[in-house]
């Protein structure tokens, strides 16, 4: 008669010796929990300067990520007309990027305001956006 603890425990060790251990399972990354950051630096933000219809607005700005970047955009929109005037997008793979760029305020404005959005993200789906809003005379 054959031993049914010798064939129990085979049963048992072959179960065990198969499964997966999942301490040594590296195949999933470590979530990135933290956005970029943005610094507008141009037009200054705490400025109170105007532009004015046909005159160049100076768009400056450092955008850092603990990891990597991943995709940024640079918009500029007419407020009252609630139209894009300016689109730039940008396919990164560094943790800085540094904008410097400008945009011609169309002409035939007048007296509205004009908003320029950052928005940066990283390869984890973080985002960050930045805004400030200037006034523009004819």
């Amino acid at each position: 008669m054959k031993n049914p603890i010798l064939i129990l425990s085979l049963l048992a060790f072959a179960f065990t010796a198969c499964s997966k251990d999942d301490d040594d399972n590296n195949d999933d990354p470590q979530t990135d929990k933290i956005a970029p950051v943005i610094v507008i630096t141009m037009p200054q933000p705490d400025s109170v300067k105007m532009y004015h219809s046909g005159e160049t607005m100076p768009i400056q700005a450092a955008i850092t990520e603990n990891d990597e970047l991943h995709e940024v955009e640079v918009e500029v929109y007419n407020v009252s007309a609630n139209q894009e005037v300016f689109h730039m997008h940008m396919h990164e793979h560094s943790q800085s990027l540094t904008i410097d760029t400008s945009v011609v305020i169309p002409t035939g404005i007048m007296h509205t305001d004009f908003e320029l959005k950052i928005k940066a993200s990283d390869h984890s789906g973080n985002e960050a956006v930045a805004s400030i809003t200037k006034h523009v005379h004819m």
